[in-house]
């Protein structure tokens, strides 16, 4: 009897580790569907609407507490899961919401019942989080498990899940009705209060440590290192979670300081990064170099201090068990209330000129979410004590150690042993070079699908030696915390600078090179929309330095006309300067007149009228309306692109010997593919 009771603790254990890892698959699918097919209109409407689906613990109001509501529940979630990574994106939107949806539906059945299986969501979620960590470094950011034709290692994970949950359901004891009238009543503040830091402590979760690769972006630190520390700190919390409590102890205190070290620390990260942007009183651009000690310091202390968060949901599920079904709804339904705002706010820091005046509030402020998700998990520890309880976690040796110790292993080997293999350049590039500007769409295609390897697809066809992307910024939940710059640069192997760190705001200006990347900086200018962070940087060709720019500017005339000040500034220190980007002008716009004054355009050095030439075996024929900014087919083969609004400009040093454009959708995303190949001279 003991022997089955072990064995079903340790198939409960897994099992609930897999719902959180399907949990933060299905709210990263959700929130990354609306924010594509939004992208498209750059404006929210009622897609967003699909947030509300996290909402369903509205029915803990009236769920019946039995056998078939678990099986229906559990169920509902699998095919969600199942299903989730086929759909279209629209499609997905229903379908992760229902899936995030039920989990927290089934988590507040679940630590309601008092006669259910123990479970110590905090090692679950933990487990589950260094799953997501492996996934996604394996996957170069992408979760393997929901991507590409490694998607059947997720079916692989729900048929597991399935079969657990077979095993556990069968031993399902309905709730004694005895025991619930006997169930401690507590005022509604306290449960209010453990909902609310639970829901806290998913938000840290989600928005970062399932991920942390989001992390290095905002500090650009070393992406091994990030993803590192916080695997071990997980690993020691998991062994050693039983002497972070005691029946004879009271650790409250303890864990609170703990806590408010782990997001002081944890925001402090963050304000680091912060930019003071120009304001009209003073345009001057503000130059943004690489972190120092310090900084890398800051960010190691917060993830080691990480594995609180899990210590949070130890407690404060635990402290739940002790209220009925019906009594969690309400503070259930406010605690996925606080989570759609965080969720808002942390999109808000970056979209905050497309949501109206109010967007102004949340301009450069990517730190209040998470200030919002600390205060959720800090403040119970000072209003109530979910410390004081009987058994908060639950240690068991055997299984646990050696699939840890199997899973520490591999995840060690993964970041430390593998290493990119740099493209060679080769001695046929030393006199010219391809150059290509790419405006990715966060690697979203034109009609808002993901679409991360037919862009790389394309960027392999022109095999370009400098590749300048734009709105690459994906590294944060809208994005999926998904890396595009990473996963371009790990598959090619291109050195690259990712640009503006993602605290800042922008939509990305990344920099990938086959040639080392050298006095790489981000210079920010005055920006009354998006903020405009132009990514410089150089490479060595002999004893030759390029300087490479690349742009994307919006706004106003008093934003555009700043940037273009910078720009040219920039090439006139320098002989040989390629400036690219999505320049968001046309040739007959004055910003465009300033700035061939000092640099030439590569397209029109070869078609002065810009009617060129185009391989219309690339072209799909019954696409009839297409963007003005992607030209106008003509007959013969020809295309007109005056109304381009992508640019390559060159200095003197350069003949520009083809120049090419290769309209949406066709460039696998919304804007016109660009490049040309140079020779520069001495």
């Amino acid at each position: 009897m003991n022997v089955k009771l072990k064995t079903l603790e340790i198939d409960i254990d897994f099992f609930s580790s897999l719902l959180f890892l399907f949990f933060i698959q299905q709210i990263t699918l959700l929130i990354e569907s609306i924010y594509m097919l939004n992208l498209l209109n750059t404006r929210m409407d009622m897609k967003a609407l699909g947030l509300l689906l996290l909402a369903l613990p509205v029915f803990l109001f009236s769920i019946q507490n039995n056998k078939f509501t678990y099986i229906s529940l559990v169920g509902l979630m699998l095919v969600c899961m199942t299903l989730s990574p086929l759909l279209s994106t629209a499609s997905r939107i229903f379908s992760a919401g229902i899936g995030a949806g039920t989990f927290l539906l089934y988590l507040g059945l679940h630590l309601s019942n008092k006669g259910s299986s123990k479970v110590d969501w905090g090692q679950s979620a933990a487990w589950a989080t260094l799953v997501s960590i492996l996934s996604r470094h394996v996957g170069g950011s992408l979760d393997i498990s929901i991507t590409g034709n490694s998607k059947i290692i997720g079916w692989m994970l729900v048929i597991i899940a399935a079969l657990l949950f077979y095993f556990t359901v069968k031993d399902y004891r309905e709730p004694d009705p005895i025991a619930h009238k006997k169930r401690e009543e507590r005022p509604p503040y306290y449960t209010w209060f453990s909902v609310l830091g639970l829901a806290g402590s998913i938000l840290f979760i989600y928005f970062a440590l399932s991920s942390p690769g989001v992390i290095a972006r905002w500090t650009e630190g070393d992406h091994n290192t990030i993803r590192f520390v916080p695997a071990v700190s997980i690993l020691i919390f998991i062994h050693l979670s039983r002497y972070f409590r005691s029946s004879h102890t009271k650790p409250r205190l303890s864990i609170a300081l703990w806590n408010v070290l782990f997001v002081g620390f944890f925001i402090w990260n963050i304000l680091l990064h912060r930019v003071t942007f120009p304001s009209l009183e003073n345009l001057n651009p503000v130059t943004v170099g690489q972190e120092g000690l310090f900084d890398k310091v800051i960010c190691y202390t917060a993830l080691v201090l990480s594995p609180v968060v899990f210590v949070n949901i130890s407690l404060f599920a635990h402290s739940i068990k002790f209220v009925k079904t019906s009594k969690l709804a309400t503070p259930f339904l406010g605690g996925v209330l606080m989570m759609i705002l965080c969720i808002f706010v942390l999109i808000f820091t970056n979209t905050w000129g497309y949501v109206g005046t109010i967007g102004r509030i949340f301009r450069n402020q990517f730190h209040l979410p998470f200030a919002l998700a600390g205060l959720m998990m800090i403040l119970p520890y000072f209003f109530t004590d979910p410390c004081n309880e009987k058994k908060t976690t639950r240690f068991k040796l055997n299984l646990g150690w050696v699939l840890s110790l199997v899973l520490f292993t591999t995840l060690s080997a993964l970041i430390f042993l593998k290493r990119n293999k740099m493209v060679s350049t080769g001695q046929a590039h030393f006199n010219r070079l391809t150059l290509m500007t790419y405006n990715i769409q966060q690697g979203v295609d034109l009609f808002g699908a993901k679409n991360f390897d037919g862009q790389l697809a394309k960027i392999r066809e022109v095999d370009p030696d400098i590749l300048c992307l734009q709105e690459s910024d994906a590294s944060r939940i809208s994005g999926g915390n998904s890396d595009v710059v990473r996963y371009f640069s790990e598959k090619l192997g291109y050195y690259s600078y990712y640009g503006p760190k993602t605290v800042t705001g922008t939509y990305g200006t990344a920099i990938l090179s086959k040639f080392p990347l050298e006095n790489c900086r981000t210079v920010f200018t005055y920006s009354s929309k998006d903020e405009i962070g132009t990514a410089i940087a150089e490479i060595a060709i002999r004893d030759l330095k390029i300087q490479i720019i690349n742009s994307h500017p919006a706004g106003n005339e008093t934003s555009r006309a700043e940037h273009i000040h910078m720009v040219i500034s920039e090439a006139r220190q320098n002989e040989y300067v390629i400036a690219m980007g999505d320049y968001n002008f046309r040739q007959d716009s004055p910003y465009y007149k300033k700035i061939t004054k000092f640099l030439n355009d590569a397209w029109l050095r070869v078609y002065p009228d810009a009617i060129g030439q185009i391989d219309t075996n690339k072209i799909d024929p019954s696409i009839m309306r297409r963007k003005q900014s992607s030209g106008k087919l003509l007959n013969g083969g020809k295309i007109d692109m005056k109304t381009r609004i992508d640019h390559i400009f060159i200095s003197d040093k350069f003949e520009v010997l083809e120049a090419h454009y290769l309209p949406a959708p066709e460039s696998q995303t919304d804007h016109p593919l660009h490049w040309a190949v140079v020779r520069f001279f001495q």
